[in-house]
């Protein structure tokens, strides 16, 4: 008589784990044994269980973390043994999580010939599936869908119903990224664009969803798409350090994810330059790696260890015949259809990049593959005039110029707002770019996105007629859009100069009005359009393009790449920018002024004094003339340049260039402007450092209380002030007065910037020495808080580390 339907065979250590899943399986309408259940307390343990094992249908076998111990005792084992005779008996063996898979030699010999049920992988509720299969004896199958409550998906693609082909290189990469049992392994997919590099990955991503507990999907084309997509899974995860102001965090954050969780798909999308990826690699890899690039098989083999990266090919002959059959709903073709179908395949390079792009046409259309095969002919022979061969990039602009023509034939709005994505970054254009600048983007967008702020629809409408030829591709819930860069490069290269040249000017004005002057509270739109603004800027660039908007666009950028630390990132723009404001604006310009003051700033953080000095000077001479000596821009120069000479020791300098400052802008803001407060602390420094402290605390005490006032309590430059009168207090022996501060400090700068920010590392040292001091200071002997200093030092430390 069976009277459980699972005997639960587990080492002690893994009791916590079987036991959740004994409940699990209850709930679903099965009985369990588990000793600790079932065994009465006083009766022969030994017997009971060899009883329970003979009244079971099934034994599932847990091996945990600490492997077999030693299996499971040496009684059960024998029990086992004799039971398994039994052909109606099964036994599933079953791997927890963290658990390593024993070598062959290791398993008793019953267990090594048997499929496993494997906890590390997948999600919780497709495992589970499989146990109560192997439990009833019933094949798994697909079952009810896995539950993806808990399941991380940031794949940005929904799954291609049209795809063809490709099972052996899908069956090739989950082998080499499973092999030797279930091994963290990295594989690449190498080849030309458009030949399906991301469609197949794709395609594993879907196959294979219910084998990871999370897939994460990473565009890396450029360097700066690649970070931002990376600093972009923080929100994902769930991680703290999402909303951290600097991207070190957020990259330190999601690699130490990688490093303690296991079960995970990584993939990295467009990895043209695989050196990229190298910083973003978990050094011990928990989880598999899969890259798409156009980089050779070698150098991604050299380059990421890898033994023999996937190269692929186009398109069998058959599998792009069914794939335009299918794609097209013409799957009950007659043989003439069949020939056609083929010969079009064949005319189009078997690329299914341009073999999507026919389909959706002819969808368009209804025209036969016989006169689009026609129709490509003739444009083909215009592109090859010259008599170049028929190649890759060739082949897919002529589909597209089809494509495009076609939209240009229904709406002169749609074809325009298709040209202004060919001069931005491929992916993830958000509307707001279309909608803000719509008034620099010529005529018929003007007209079309009239009225775009309060009513979407006009986008979705205006996009509607690309999307049907799959020259643009909208993400769904969001408002964004991606086009293919292969595309991009057909729109751009077939304009004639002049055109080119306006649709730059164009361009470099809307997003120019678009993107917001960098400080916290936009920094998040400044991260939507960064990659947008870079590649607008390149394209003017190439073109020499020496406008007043694109110096401007570039100071912009390089603003927001300097606040975040980002100093390589930033030189450049701001020379960039600087030289062009010279030259149409002429040496003596204030913004010219602004341009130079701008790049002081950056050399001046970077401890690079004797450059930052000349800049400084000349822009002071150029603000002073041009706007006289009592302009409030005159005096932040006065400011940069007083804060300058104090990091050089030069007090007797610095002082009156911030008293200068500090009247010029009490008589143009008035005495409680956040300006007027800004100097103010600059000045306590320079009398901290002089060790003036009588004449400090007056100063911190006022540019606090206008801090507050204008800018409210919890803003960071409040923080900044409580922070210095904190040091104050200290070097005065005032303890109890200046920990109140470096707690409140400590707790704004936390909420602004999230856990992990250079100003956070330094007020948690300034609070760490001033408790050292006060244990020092302690007479009573009351209890030491070393534990709490330490725990600062740490946290200090992580912070500077995760900033290297």
């Amino acid at each position: 008589m069976q009277t459980y339907d699972v005997f639960l065979s587990h080492s002690s250590r893994d009791k916590p784990a079987v036991e959740k899943l004994a409940r699990a399986l209850r709930d679903q309408g099965l009985k369990p044994f588990l000793d600790k259940w079932h065994l009465v307390p006083g009766e022969p343990w030994q017997e009971a269980l060899e009883d329970a094992l003979d009244q079971s249908a099934t034994c599932a076998v847990f091996l945990g973390p600490d492997g077999i111990r030693p299996w499971q005792n040496e009684e059960m084992r024998a029990a086992l043994d004799e039971r398994v005779q039994d052909s109606d008996f099964r036994v599933i063996p079953v791997l927890l999580e963290g658990a390593s898979k024993p070598e062959r030699k290791q398993l008793p010999r019953f267990l090594r010939r048997l499929t496993w049920v494997d906890f590390r992988f997948g999600t919780r509720a497709h495992n589970l599936r499989r146990l109560i299969a192997g439990i009833r004896g019933i094949a798994p199958g697909d079952g009810e869908p896995a539950d993806e409550s808990s399941m991380v998906w940031t794949v940005p693609y929904a799954r291609n119903p049209f795809f063809q082909g490709r099972d052996d290189v899908l069956d090739s990469l989950r082998k080499s990224l499973t092999r030797d049992g279930s091994a963290a392994v990295g594989q690449a997919i190498s080849g030309l664009g458009g030949i399906g590099k991301t469609q197949t990955a794709l395609e594993y991503a879907w196959r294979h969803r219910d084998d990871y507990r999370a897939v994460l999907w990473v565009r890396a084309e450029t360097r700066e798409e690649l970070r931002s997509n990376w600093v972009g899974l923080a929100r994902p995860l769930d991680l703290e350090e999402q909303h951290a102001e600097e991207d070190e965090v957020a990259v330190a954050a999601v690699l130490a994810w990688l490093e303690n969780e296991d079960g995970w798909l990584l993939v990295f999308d467009n990895a043209d330059d695989p050196d990229l990826l190298l910083p973003y690699l978990p050094p011990s890899r928990r989880g598999h790696v899969l890259v798409t690039s156009r980089a050779s098989s070698g150098h991604l083999a050299s380059c990421l260890r890898l033994d023999a990266p996937v190269a692929l090919e186009v398109l069998e002959s058959d599998a792009a015949r069914a794939f335009l059959l299918k794609r097209t709903g013409r799957t009950e073709a007659d043989a003439k259809q069949l020939r056609e179908a083929r010969r079009l395949a064949e005319e189009l390079g078997y690329l299914p990049l341009a073999l999507e792009q026919a389909a959706a046409y002819l969808l368009e259309t209804s025209v036969s593959f016989a006169q689009y095969r026609k129709a490509f002919a003739k444009r083909r022979t215009q592109l090859l005039k010259d008599g170049q061969p028929i190649d890759y990039h060739a082949t897919v602009s002529t589909t597209w110029t089809i494509s495009v023509q076609k939209v240009a034939d229904e709406t002169t709005a749609s074809r325009d707002l298709l040209t202004f994505c060919a001069f931005l970054s491929p992916d993830a254009i958000p509307f707001e770019l279309f909608v803000d600048g719509s008034r620099e983007l010529g005529e018929s967008l003007a007209q079309a996105l009239d009225g775009a702020k309060e009513d979407k629809t006009l986008v979705a409408e205006l996009i509607a007629p690309l999307r049907r030829y799959s020259l643009l591709r909208p993400e769904e819930d969001a408002d964004i859009v991606s086009v293919h860069r292969l595309l991009q490069a057909v729109i751009v290269d077939a304009m004639p100069p002049e055109e080119r040249r306006e649709w730059v000017e164009r361009s470099i004005s809307a997003v120019d009005v678009a993107f917001p002057w960098p400080e916290f509270a936009t920094w998040q739109k400044c991260r939507r359009l960064q990659l947008h603004a870079l590649a607008v800027l390149d394209h003017a660039f190439a073109l020499a393009l020496e406008l007043t908007e694109t110096a401007k666009l570039a100071g912009t950028l390089a603003k927001f790449a300097d606040d975040r630390g980002a100093y390589a990132e930033a030189e450049p723009l701001f020379r960039r920018s600087l030289a062009i404001k010279e030259k149409v604006l002429g040496e003596d310009h204030d913004e010219v002024a602004g341009a130079l003051n701008n790049l002081g700033i950056l050399y001046w953080r970077q401890g690079r004094y004797t450059e930052a000095e000349p800049l400084y000077q000349r822009s002071l001479l150029i603000k002073e003339k041009a706007l006289g000596e009592d302009h409030p821009d005159v005096a932040q120069n006065l400011n940069n340049l007083g804060l300058l000479y104090k990091d050089q020791g030069r007090y007797a300098e610095a002082e009156p260039l911030y008293q200068r400052s500090l009247l010029i802008k009490e008589k143009a803001f008035g005495e409680d402007h956040p300006s007027v407060a800004t100097t103010l602390n600059n000045l306590g420094t320079l009398f901290y450092d002089q060790g003036r402290y009588a004449e400090v605390e007056p100063l911190y005490q006022r540019s606090l209380a206008i801090r507050e006032k204008a800018l409210g309590e919890d803003h960071p430059e409040v923080a900044q002030t409580l922070n210095n009168l904190g040091l104050l207090y200290v070097k005065q022996g005032r303890y109890a007065e200046a920990e109140p501060l470096y707690q409140r400090s400590l707790a704004i700068y936390e909420k602004a910037f999230g856990a992990e920010h250079p100003e956070i590392e330094r007020t948690l040292n300034n609070y760490a020495n001033l408790l050292e001091r006060m244990d020092e200071n302690d007479d009573q002997g009351t209890t030491s808080r070393k534990p709490e200093i330490l725990e600062m030092r740490r946290r200090a430390q992580a912070i500077r580390d995760a900033k290297r």
